[in-house]
C-alpha cells in the first residue's frame, strides 16, 4: 500500500495530522473512522476536499465535516451532498452573493460526483 508521502507532498499541517493519526492508531484510540476518511482523501487526492469555497473556516479544523460524512454509508453520503447542493442553490443570493452561493452549490456537486464515481 502506498504511503501518503509517496503519492503527494504533504504540507506541514498534514504531516502533523498524519503523525497524530498514526500514533493514535498504534495506541488503539477508538473513533478513528473519520480520521481514516481524511487519510484516504489525502492519499487519493480528492479535489473537492482539497479546497473550500468562501473562506477557510473548515480547512482550519482538525477534522472537517466532510471527513465525518465520508465515513457514512454510501446512500447517506449521497443524500448529504445532494442536500448541500440543493441548500445553496435554493438560497442563492439570500445570504451571500449569488455567485458565491452557486460556487458553493457546485462544490457540493463536485463532491457528489466524486462519491458516485468511487462507488
Amino acid at each position: 500500500m502506498a504511503r501518503v508521502d509517496d503519492v503527494m507532498e504533504m504540507t506541514e499541517q498534514e504531516e502533523e495530522y498524519w503523525n497524530r493519526v498514526t500514533a493514535n492508531r498504534k495506541a488503539g484510540v477508538p473513533g478513528q473512522n473519520f480520521l481514516n476518511a481524511r487519510e484516504s482523501r489525502i492519499r487519493n487526492g480528492s479535489e473537492a476536499n482539497n479546497r473550500q469555497v468562501g473562506g477557510d473556516h473548515y480547512k482550519d479544523m482538525g477534522v472537517e465535516p466532510w471527513d465525518v460524512v465520508d465515513t457514512w454509508p454510501l446512500e447517506q453520503r449521497i443524500g448529504a451532498y445532494r442536500h448541500g447542493a440543493l441548500k445553496y442553490l435554493m438560497r442563492m443570493g439570500s445570504k451571500d452573493e449569488q455567485l458565491q452561493e452557486i460556487k458553493k452549490c457546485g462544490h457540493y456537486i463536485e463532491k457528489l460526483i466524486e462519491v458516485l464515481e468511487s462507488a
